[in-house]
């Protein structure tokens, strides 16, 4: 089994659990943001749909308190080995409560160490110059207990879908509209509808999560249109239309309720 951290946007942390608990991986821990999980490796391959990223965990330490020189102790305990990796990589830190130290400081410091470790080379974020593209990301985070350091097992983010080629204004967080649409109970055959589809999002998640139901997206914007279906080519109806005229009976009405484009 395989430590995981899962970052979560505020408030989807349980969602994220209990959707990794019924995947059956077992969930250790649930705190802001965040979901430890004993996983077996296809978490990789199949990771939450409400998750706003995943990584491996290489290092667990407790967490060193306000000090610097607490601070490189625990890395020193935390990070031990690490995975080979000759390439360019870069490290992204955060934590909670008052420190005598910044965020550079913590990833300086696990940057370096990892490169002495792997021979690999890192970019460092501290005067604003961006990493290379080509990289692998380490995330380091201080969580008020534990110390964890971890690496992010894909070339991007999870949020960052592959399908969405294309966004309007308005376009929701592909993690929030996934949740949104494990709440809606959705079910083999279930007539679904977002009568404001905007670019398809709420839809293409919830076609994610249940692919056996049937799914239509109306709004009046032709740019929305188009966009939705530059991302969802296949598996749901766009058509334009008003929302006041969708007299078709449908299982569950799915849409963004901060406004009409979604």
């Amino acid at each position: 089994m395989q430590l995981v951290l899962v970052r979560t946007v505020t408030g989807l942390e349980h969602l994220a659990a209990e959707e990794l608990a019924v995947a059956g991986h077992r969930v250790v821990e649930v705190s802001k943001r965040q979901v430890i999980v004993e996983a077996s490796p296809e978490v990789v391959e199949r990771p939450p749909l409400v998750a706003d990223d995943l990584f491996e965990v290489y290092g667990v330490a407790p967490d060193p308190g306000r000090t610097r020189a607490g601070l490189t102790a625990a890395l020193s305990e935390a990070v031990r080995s690490a995975p080979i990796a000759r390439g360019a990589f870069a490290v992204s830190a955060s934590f909670q409560g008052p420190r005598n130290f910044g965020r550079y400081d913590v990833e300086d410091l696990v940057g370096e160490r990892i490169a002495r470790l792997t021979g690999g080379r890192y970019h460092s974020r501290r005067y604003g110059v961006a990493p290379p593209e080509e990289r692998s990301d380490w995330r380091v985070v201080l969580d008020g207990k534990t110390l964890w350091v971890s690496r992010r097992p894909y070339a991007v983010p999870l949020h960052r879908r592959t399908w969405r080629r294309q966004t309007v204004r308005g376009s929701l967080h592909p993690p929030v509209a996934a949740a949104m649409a494990r709440l809606a109970g959705l079910a083999p055959g279930h007539e679904v509808l977002d009568p404001f589809c905007g670019a398809g999002t709420l839809l293409l998640e919830a076609r994610a999560l249940e692919p056996r139901a049937r799914y239509a997206g109306v709004d009046r914007d032709p740019a929305a249109l188009e966009a939705a279906r530059a991302n969802g080519p296949e598996g749901v109806k766009w058509r334009r239309g008003d929302a006041r005229r969708v007299d078709d009976p449908v299982d569950r009405i799915l849409t963004n309720p901060s406004g009409t484009t979604a």
